[in-house]
C-alpha cells in the first residue's frame, strides 16, 4: 500500500517515470494484492500517456509504450475478470490500439468499454471513438448510428455537450458527405 501511495505522489509531482517504476516494483511484489487492478490500470494509463508523447515527438518510438500498455491493460482484463476497472481498461486499450492504428482491435475495446462504463464522460468518449472506428473502416451507417448516439447519451451526461457533442455533430455531417460521395461514385 505504501508503495502504491508513493507512486500517487511521484505522479502528483509530475514524476511520470519514477511513479511507473514504483508501480512496476509494487505488482513485482505484490502480486495478489487486492489493490493490483487499480496499479495495472494507473501502469497502463502512465504507459498509454507516455507513448502517445513520444509519437507526437518522436513518431514511431512510441510504439514501444503502446505495446507495454496494451499488456498493462490486458493483464488486468485477464487477471481481474470482476474489477469494477474493466471499462476504464477497455477503454485505454482501444486508446492505445487506436494510436498504434489498429483499428479492428480498437473497436472491440471501445464496444467493450462502451457495455462496461455507467454512464459517464469515458463511456461517451468510448461511444464516441467506437464511431471514428467505424468510420475509418468504411462503415458510414455504424458511424452515424454512433454519433447519434453520442448526441443522444451526451445530452444526459454533464460535461460532454460542449466537447463531445458538438464534435459529434460535427462529424455527422462529414461522415454523411463522405457516404454521398461514395454512394454518387458507385452509381456512375
Amino acid at each position: 500500500e505504501a508503495l502504491l501511495r508513493s507512486g500517487e505522489l511521484l505522479l502528483a509531482q509530475g514524476r511520470i517515470a519514477d511513479s511507473l517504476r514504483t508501480l512496476e516494483r509494487f505488482l513485482n511484489t505484490a502480486t495478489n494484492s487486492s489493490v493490483a487492478d487499480v496499479a495495472w490500470l494507473a501502469v497502463g494509463e502512465l504507459r498509454l500517456r507516455q507513448a502517445d508523447g513520444a509519437l507526437a515527438t518522436n513518431g514511431a518510438s512510441g510504439t514501444n509504450g503502446l505495446s507495454a500498455a496494451q499488456e498493462a491493460f490486458n493483464t488486468l482484463l485477464q487477471r481481474f475478470p470482476g474489477s469494477n476497472l474493466r471499462g476504464r481498461a477497455s477503454l485505454g486499450l482501444g486508446w492505445s490500439c487506436w494510436l498504434a492504428e489498429r483499428f479492428e482491435e480498437a473497436g472491440a475495446a471501445f464496444a467493450a468499454a462502451v457495455n462496461s462504463l455507467p454512464p459517464s464522460v469515458e463511456q461517451v468518449q468510448a461511444r464516441f471513438k467506437l464511431a471514428d472506428v467505424r468510420t475509418k473502416l468504411g462503415d458510414f451507417t455504424g458511424a452515424l448510428r454512433g454519433y447519434q448516439e453520442v448526441v443522444s447519451a451526451g445530452e444526459a451526461v454533464p460535461g460532454t455537450r460542449s466537447n463531445l457533442v458538438e464534435q459529434a455533430l460535427f462529424q455527422i455531417l462529414q461522415v454523411d458527405r463522405k457516404s454521398t460521395r461514395l454512394n454518387s461514385s458507385h452509381r456512375t
